[in-house]
């Protein structure tokens, strides 16, 4: 009895002591403490619990297994909501995120009461430990409510071998629709072929007999009858443009471009002999600056440049006309352009000039299929890059288009 009488006398002085400290502490700052946190931490009338009784003096592995226990169970608390916060921001298809941040406050709250269980050993604040314990209660309700709550929807979600299930017949139905397309790419080819020889043979034949009815009746032809083999001439022309403009735009789609590092000063050059005789008799003016070395597919980028230096030899019929051959750097990203002083186009139909027989002037004005464009489109796209146009009416055209930044193989210096 005096042993214990002692340690509660003792106990009672350093509860008293510990008071005394918490109370010029309170008195010196203020703002630090307030009364609650005093009334919290004060340990006073509560002794440490290992002076609760004799047992724990007779047989104090028995206290260190509690002591252990709640810290390593602390410990464990820890550690889960760590890892479940980490899971929920690496994955942002997590169902339900709010859950796990309310369940994560579970968790700390009740590792924290071991903690708080494990200090009462030494320090005995009982009032710490009610705080902690009335606050897990709250956590603990609200998580079971909110569980509760999510619960008629989260039996609803497949499980992981549903999901399997899909996804083997998602698999399925991609490969069928890729066979289809095989199919269809095989359709494709048989068409382009028949466009290419049986039905461009007719045209020829009509063409050939239109001339040798000519010779055969040579002045025996009237008038009318000469402007009718004309037009029979012009319309199978036209025919034949056309059907050799849509083979180029059907290769141009299912071209595999291979793509190796190419001056397109090298490409230009080329579209630019391709069209020689058309710019002589245009007598327009080309005016060039260096290109840079791109890795893009040379033979796509020569259909390219030929087909907007045409289109601006087209619309820059006049004395004084001009083509400028560009290139600059925007951002890091190489944007060349081919520009012209011809006719231009109005703002609206910017779009629209891309898509395949789309012509804003008349057979009689301009000449041409309307495909030009959205093979150059096409060849863009190719190279995963984009085109678009800048134009005023009666100031001239600037097509401009880019080319994907990983594919270059160099820059050049402006």
């Amino acid at each position: 009895m005096n042993a214990l009488h002692h340690d509660a006398i003792a106990g009672y002085k350093n509860s008293k002591l510990r008071k005394r400290i918490l109370f010029n502490v309170k008195q010196d700052n203020g703002k630090m403490t307030t009364a609650l946190s005093f009334w919290v931490f004060d340990a006073d009338g509560f002794p440490a619990r290992w002076h609760c009784g004799s047992g724990w003096s007779d047989e104090p592995y028995v206290g260190w297994m509690h002591v252990i226990s709640d810290v390593v169970t602390w410990t464990a608390y820890l550690a889960i909501p760590v890892m479940l916060t980490l899971f929920v921001r690496k994955r942002n298809d997590v169902v339900f995120p709010k859950i796990f941040w309310l369940f994560c406050a579970f968790i700390v709250s009740c590792g924290t009461v071991h903690l708080i269980e494990a200090i009462i050993f030494w320090w005995p604040v009982y009032r710490l430990s009610a705080v902690i314990k009335v606050f897990t209660a709250l956590v603990s309700f609200a998580t079971a409510i909110a569980m509760i709550r999510i619960l008629p929807v989260a039996v609803t979600l497949p499980g992981l071998a549903a999901v399997n299930k899909q996804l083997k017949r998602e698999i399925q139905t991609r490969k069928e629709t890729e066979a289809e397309l095989a199919k269809m790419n095989q359709d494709l080819e048989s068409f382009v072929s028949i466009a290419s020889h049986d039905l461009q043979e007719p045209l020829r034949n009509i063409i050939s007999y239109a001339d040798l009815l000519k010779q055969d009746l040579g002045d025996n032809l009237s008038t009318d009858a000469h402007q009718d083999l004309a037009f029979i001439t012009s319309a199978t022309g036209r025919m034949q443009r056309l059907i050799n403009d849509l083979l180029t735009f059907s290769r141009t789609s299912r071209h595999d471009a291979t793509f190796c590092p190419t001056p397109l000063d090298e490409c230009v050059n080329e579209a630019l002999e391709i069209l020689h005789q058309r710019i002589q008799d245009s007598n327009c003016t080309i005016e060039r600056t260096p290109l840079p070395e791109l890795a893009v597919d040379a033979t796509l980028l020569v259909q390219l440049y030929q087909n907007l230096i045409s289109n601006a030899i087209k619309f820059t019929d006049h004395e004084n006309s001009v083509i400028q051959i560009t290139a600059k750097q925007v951002d890091g990203v190489w944007v060349m352009s081919v520009c012209d002083n011809g006719i231009g186009i109005k703002e609206e139909f910017a779009e629209q000039i891309f898509s395949p027989f789309k012509r804003l002037h008349g057979m009689s004005e301009y000449e041409g299929t309307g495909i030009g464009l959205a093979i150059c489109q096409k060849v863009v796209e190719h190279h995963d890059g984009r085109i678009w146009v800048t134009s005023q009416p009666g100031k001239g055209s600037q097509f401009h288009f880019t080319l994907t930044p990983d594919l270059s193989a160099s820059t050049t210096d402006e």
